[in-house]
C-alpha cells in the first residue's frame, strides 16, 4: 500500500499542493523535495527569486482561465489554508518562501538558508518534541533550527520615559509578594494540587491540533491583532480556569465559546482583573509598553485595587493598581518549552494560584452558629462541587466561611483532589538543554516505517492522593466517602476531558485538549 502525502509550497499566504500517491516518507519524498533547495547562499538567493517567479506566473495562469479548466489540469491545488495530515495523507512537506522555512507536517523545523547537508542528515533530526508534537529533535543543531520569530513592535523613547515616570522605582516584584504570601514556606497542599491539575490542563492542550500549530505560528505574529482567534478563546478559558473553583465532571470541556476580541480588554473579575493579550512580553522595552498600556485601561479610581494580565501565551505579567501606586511581576514563562524536562513553569504556577476563595462574614444571629465549625466542616468534606455551591448560595453569611474550605480543591468527577506526589526532573529548569551548536552523533537510527510520538510522561501526568466522594462502585469499583487514594491524572490529544478508570493501586485519569470549534 502507497504511503500517500503533500508537498507544498506556500508563497504570499497561498499554498501550492501536489498529492504525492506513494513512498512519501522522508527518506524518499522528504529528500527529493528538499534537495532542490541550495546549499550556498548565492545559489540560495537565486533560487528563492526564481522560485517565486514561477508560483506567481502560476498564480496569474490559474487566474487567466476563469475556470475553463479544470483541477486535473494544473499542476498544484491552491488553498489559502495549510492543508493537515489525516488517515490518509501521511507526511506533508512545506517550502514556506514567506518565511524562508521548512515545515514537516505543518510544524517548522528547519531553516531554507541552511538546511541540513545531506538526505540522511536530513531524516535524521526528524522527530518529535516532549509533547509527542512533530519537531526537530533536541539533537538538531542550533544552525538548521528554523527562526520565524517575528521582531518586537518598536517602541518610542517617550513611551520608556513614561513608564519611567509611572514607576519611579521599578516596583517590580516577586509574586509571592503580590499575593501576599511566603516566599520561605512551600505551597500548601490544597494549592499544589491545583497548580498541578492545570499543568496538565496545559500540557494536553500543548498536544493537541490546532493549537500545536497555532502556537507555533504565534512565533511569527508582532501585534496582538494577528493572534489567532482560536488562541485567544482558549486563553480565556484557561485564565478563567485559573482563577475560579476547578471542577470537572465526566466529559466536561474546557469551553472556548466565547465572542472576545483580542484588541479588547477582557474582564477575568469584573471591575477587579482584567486581561490584555499581547505579544513579545519577553522583549523589555516592549514589556514596559505593554505594563503602561494596561495601566492606562484599568480603572483609575484611587480608592480601588485593580489586578490586570498581561498574556501572550509565551509569557505573562501580573500588574497591580493600588491606591494610585503601580507594581508588577517581572514576565514569567507560561507556555513550558517544548524539549524541557520540567513541565512547570513560574507563570502557570502564578496564575493557577490566584482563585479568590475567601468566605463570607457571617450573622452571628442565626442559629445554625450555634454548631461547631469543626462539625460544619466534616458535613461540608462530603458534599460533591454543585452541592457546596448550593449550600453556599442558601446560607451564605453561614456556610461559606465552611463551604470555601474545600472548594478551593480541584475536584475530577466524584474525585477531590487534596494533594500531588512530585514528579522528579534530571533538570528543574525552565529552559530546554543546550543546544549543540554542530552535529553531533545521534543514537537512534532513523526508521520510517517506525516512527511514532515518544511522549514525556511528566508533560501531561500528575499522581494525586485523593478522596472519593462516591458512595457507589461503578463498574465493580470499591469505593467510599472519604477514602484516601492514590490517583494518576493524565493528559492526551484527542478530546477535553477526564475518564477514571481503576488500574492496580491507582485511579487513572485521562485528559485530553479539544481545540476551539470541536465537539
Amino acid at each position: 500500500m502507497g504511503t500517500r502525502g503533500y508537498k507544498v509550497y506556500r508563497y504570499n499566504g497561498r499554498y501550492f499542493i501536489r498529492y504525492n500517491h506513494l513512498d512519501s516518507y522522508p527518506s524518499a519524498l522528504g529528500v527529493s523535495f528538499s534537495s532542490q533547495i541550495p546549499r550556498t547562499q548565492e545559489a540560495y538567493q537565486e533560487w528563492l527569486e526564481r522560485l517565486k517567479k514561477t508560483l506567481e506566473e502560476y498564480l496569474e495562469k490559474m487566474t487567466a482561465s476563469d475556470g475553463d479548466d479544470s483541477e486535473d489540469d494544473f499542476e498544484f491545488r491552491v488553498s489559502t489554508e495549510p492543508p493537515e495530515n489525516d488517515l490518509f495523507i501521511e507526511w506533508i512537506y512545506t517550502i514556506d518562501l514567506d518565511h524562508e522555512v521548512f515545515l514537516v507536517d505543518s510544524n517548522p523545523l528547519y531553516s531554507l538558508k541552511n538546511m541540513p547537508p545531506t538526505g540522511e542528515s536530513f531524516c535524521r533530526y526528524i522527530g518529535f518534541d516532549n509533547y509527542g508534537r512533530r519537531s526537530y529533535k533536541s539533537t538538531t543543531p542550533a544552525k538548521y533550527r528554523y527562526n520565524w520569530t517575528a521582531p518586537p513592535p518598536t517602541v518610542e523613547d517617550k513611551t520608556i520615559e513614561a513608564y519611567n515616570a509611572l514607576l519611579p522605582h521599578r516596583q517590580t516584584v516577586d509574586i509571592n509578594v503580590l499575593l501576599g504570601a511566603s516566599m520561605e514556606q512551600p505551597l500548601p497542599a490544597w494549592e499544589s494540587a491545583r497548580v498541578a491539575l492545570y499543568e496538565v490542563v496545559v500540557g494536553g492542550k500543548m498536544r493537541a491540533f490546532p493549537f500545536s500549530r497555532d502556537i507555533n505560528t504565534l512565533e511569527s505574529i508582532a501585534e496582538r491583532n494577528a493572534i489567532p482567534r482560536s488562541l485567544v478563546l482558549w486563553g480565556q478559558e484557561a485564565l478563567k480556569l485559573g482563577f475560579g473553583p476547578m471542577k470537572f465532571g465526566s466529559g466536561e470541556l474546557l469551553r472556548v465559546d466565547g465572542q472576545h476580541d483580542p484588541d479588547e480588554l477582557f474582564w477575568l473579575v469584573p471591575d477587579a482583573v482584567a486581561v490584555r493579550f499581547t505579544t513579545h512580553l519577553d522583549d523589555e522595552r516592549n514589556f514596559k509598553r505593554q505594563v503602561l498600556l494596561l495601566v492606562e485601561e484599568l480603572p483609575q479610581e484611587p480608592t480601588t485595587s485593580t489586578f490586570g494580565i498581561l498574556f501572550s501565551f509565551f509569557h505573562c505579567a501580573i500588574v497591580h493598581v493600588h491606591n494610585g501606586t503601580v507594581s508588577h511581576t517581572p514576565a514569567m514563562r507560561f507556555l513550558p518549552n517544548k524539549f524541557a524536562g520540567n513541565p512547570s513553569t513560574r507563570g502557570l504556577t502564578a496564575l493557577a494560584r490566584q482563585a479568590d476563595m475567601s468566605g463570607t462574614v457571617s450573622n452571628d444571629g442565626h442559629y445554625l452558629h450555634s454548631v461547631p465549625n469543626e462539625l460544619l466542616e466534616r458535613i461540608t468534606s462530603h458534599l460533591f462541587p454543585v452541592d457546596l455551591d448550593n449550600l453556599a448560595l442558601a446560607a451564605p453569611t453561614i456556610f461559606c466561611a465552611s463551604v470555601d474550605r474545600w472548594r478551593r480543591y480541584p475536584f475530577v468527577r466524584e474525585c477531590r483532589l487534596e494533594s500531588v506526589h512530585p514528579l522528579l526532573y534530571d533538570d528543574d529548569s525552565e529552559d530546554e538543554p543546550a543546544i549543540p551548536e554542530d552535529e553531533e552523533s545521534d543514537e537512534d537510527d532513523w526508521d520510517d516505517d517506525g516512527d511514532s510520538p515518544r511522549i514525556l510522561a511528566s508533560t501531561c501526568t500528575r499522581h494525586f492522593a485523593a478522596t472519593s466522594l462516591d458512595g457507589m462502585t461503578p463498574k465493580g469499583r470499591v469505593r467510599g466517602v472519604g477514602w484516601l487514594e492514590s490517583m494518576a491524572v493524565q493528559g492526551y490529544r484527542t478530546g477535553c476531558k477526564f475518564q477514571l478508570d481503576r488500574a492496580g493501586d491507582y485511579v487513572s485519569m485521562e485528559h485530553t485538549a479539544v481545540a476551539a470549534g470541536e465537539s
